[in-house]
């Protein structure tokens, strides 16, 4: 019997020294675990979790003012809530919270990135010649004033307070030449920021309303119509002393008149008109009947059978008879072909 006794004694003091070597003492080892050891947030107010495994006391520190967890002691198993405010800085910011108890310690390191930068400014915006409407972002943390320095250019709005879309409109620049424009948009602490607007000009253009001018042999008076864009000058060759040009120069759309004297000679006359600029030029045929062939001058541009049969028109449309029957014709304005004639 006290065999059997001492051998019991024996296990439970053997049993014993196992679980003391296994666990570190009869009531088992401290311990202090933490379920990560970073945490990541974005620029925003943000919250996230961690969790706690222990079986003995803790206490949790963090060493910035921007974090904050919703308990700072605590035992055994639990969740910690940790908030970020937010982070208006365009760089990266980091923080450590630490929980430690019974000589027992867990870092976790915090990291929340910065906010996004804007684009860089816009500082120069160039138009086409058609004109049209543009936009710009403004990055601002403040009241602005957006102006503009030219008539041709508008801005909406004029005013705002924090981030917005300026638009930007110019009207069409029908001339040749580049023109530019200054915006600045003017914050409330006197901080400025420029953008220099450039609209091309339209490509040249220069026509004139008829390439063919007839004159009657008698004093008469005719006229062109130029349509351009540049400045122009008009030049004839030819018709000293009998033909008059005038203007001989001038700028975008005109009226040029054309004046012929009576041919006193018994032949047509002839002569050209040229209107140019730019590089550019038109050149007007001008015929005068003489007195003797008052129907060569038509014959001559309108020569050939089927030429012969083209219609000959008055003002109203109306056909009053052919090339060929031109000579029995009164003296007047006609059409043949889209040309004018005056016989």
């Amino acid at each position: 019997m006290n065999q059997l006794m001492r051998t019991n004694n024996i296990l439970r003091i053997l049993l014993l020294t196992i679980l003391v070597t296994l666990t570190g003492s009869v009531y088992g080892q401290d311990y202090l675990t933490v379920s990560c050891t970073s945490l990541t947030f974005s620029s925003e107010n943000s919250v996230r979790s961690f969790h706690i495994s222990s079986n003995v006391n803790w206490t949790i520190v963090y060493d910035v003012p921007w974090l904050s967890v919703d308990k700072g002691t605590g035992a055994g198993d639990q969740t910690v809530i940790v908030t970020v405010q937010e982070n208006t800085s365009f760089s990266s910011r980091y923080a450590t919270i630490t929980v430690s108890g019974n000589g027992i310690a867990e870092v976790i390191t915090v990291t929340q990135t910065g906010i996004v930068p804007p684009p860089p400014p816009v500082t120069q915006i160039t138009f086409s010649a058609d004109g049209g409407t543009q936009t710009v972002p403004i990055a601002c943390n403040g009241k602005w004033v957006a102006r503009s320095d030219q008539s041709w250019l508008a801005l909406s709005p004029t005013t705002g307070e924090g981030n917005a879309t300026l638009t930007i409109a110019a009207t069409e620049n029908n001339t040749t030449f580049t023109r530019t424009a200054t915006v600045t948009i003017t914050k409330d602490n006197g901080s400025s920021l420029r953008i220099i607007v450039a609209q091309v000009g339209m490509a040249p253009y220069l026509t004139v309303s008829a390439t063919n001018l007839f004159f009657p042999q008698y004093d008469a008076m005719m006229s062109i119509y130029v349509a351009s864009n540049i400045e122009w000058s008009v030049s004839v060759e030819g018709g000293s002393g009998w033909l008059t040009v005038t203007p001989v120069y001038g700028y975008g759309d005109c009226e040029v008149r054309v004046i012929a004297t009576k041919n006193e000679n018994s032949s047509s006359r002839e002569a050209s008109i040229t209107v140019h600029g730019a590089g550019l030029s038109q050149v007007v045929r001008v015929a005068s009947l003489g007195k003797e062939d008052p129907n060569s001058i038509i014959e001559y541009y309108f020569s050939g059978e089927e030429n012969g049969k083209a219609k000959v028109l008055n003002l109203s449309g109306k056909k009053v008879g052919t090339i060929n029957e031109m000579y029995k014709l009164p003296h007047g304005i006609y059409i043949v072909n889209g040309i004018k004639i005056l016989k």
